[in-house]
């Protein structure tokens, strides 16, 4: 086996390296080496696992209209949060049997196919949050993404236990902050960086107590 490759990515056409490591790994789970660069292919599994881009559509159970991370064109069945929670569907009638004789993803994308999905990602009490995704017990939150316990906040995301937030990454145990990252247990931070336990601040960076 030759130590390492170089091979020209088919979606951005860069370079990539290949290493010996992991052309024998290949070899020993009997796949070809990789035609797509490392950042391409990281961008493809993410692509997977949608939490943004929410599209107005009808849940295939109730009918009712919803908000939903597919829009109404894909080929599984969508159901609305309550749908999804209630006994009106049984998850044990798409139960299949392993069919030795064909490969297993061909058999995964049959049953994910056949099988509902949730049109949001939600837990706990959602209060007046539907346009919220991979969050739980929001309460007059807006475009908030993988946040929990949030009162009146909007474009956040990774947002935890904090109020009156906007336009924020990653900011726990805060209130009134914006336009800031990584801040935790601060008040009244505006355009800030990677703070802890500051008050009335503005353009601060790896700041604690201020």
């Amino acid at each position: 086996m030759p130590n390492t490759q170089t091979k020209t990515c088919q979606s951005c056409q860069n370079s990539f390296t290949i290493t010996s490591e992991d052309i024998d790994f290949y070899h020993k789970i009997q796949v070809p080496t990789p035609t797509f660069c490392p950042e391409c292919r990281m961008i493809r599994r993410m692509v997977f696992s949608n939490e943004r881009s929410l599209y107005n559509r009808k849940c295939d159970l109730c009918g009712k209209n919803i908000i939903s991370m597919y829009d109404d064109n894909v080929s599984f069945p969508v159901y609305c949060r309550s749908c999804w929670n209630s006994d009106n569907w049984d998850p044990m009638e798409y139960g299949q049997d392993y069919d030795f004789t064909k490969p297993f993803f061909e058999q995964l994308k049959e049953l994910k196919i056949k099988v509902p999905r949730s049109a949001l990602f939600q837990q706990g009490q959602m209060v007046n949050s539907d346009y919220c995704n991979r969050s739980s017990n929001n309460s007059n939150c807006y475009l908030c993404y993988r946040a929990n316990f949030n009162e009146n906040s909007m474009y956040s995301h990774f947002l935890n236990d904090s109020k009156e937030c906007l336009d924020c990454l990653n900011v726990q145990k805060s209130e009134l902050i914006y336009e800031s990252i990584d801040c935790v247990n601060c008040y009244r931070v505006f355009f800030s960086q990677e703070c802890k336990d500051s008050t009335e601040s503005m353009f601060l960076y790896n700041c604690i107590n201020c």
